[in-house]
């Protein structure tokens, strides 16, 4: 059960990078392979937290410009 689950998180991710990109099918091995190295590639649906939630996961970014930060992530409703 865990593996099928695995990998339906797999296809959301996918889902989600060719949703933010615009690209079809053909173009998902391509951009998988760009993404791979990256890694926040699947995050939201791999990062599981010992209090029990899942899939709350931020990370700071910062401008490599001027140097200001922020966070990006997936946050629980308030």
């Amino acid at each position: 059960m865990a593996s099928l689950e695995s990998q339906i998180r797999d296809l959301d991710t996918r889902v989600e990078v060719l949703e933010a990109t615009g690209a079809d099918m053909e173009d998902l091995e391509a951009i998988e392979s760009r993404l791979n190295g990256t890694p926040a590639l699947g995050l939201k649906h791999k990062f599981a937290c010992d209090c029990g939630a899942s899939g709350f996961v931020a990370l700071r970014i910062r401008c490599t410009k001027c140097g200001r930060e922020t966070w990006w992530g997936w946050y629980p409703e308030r």
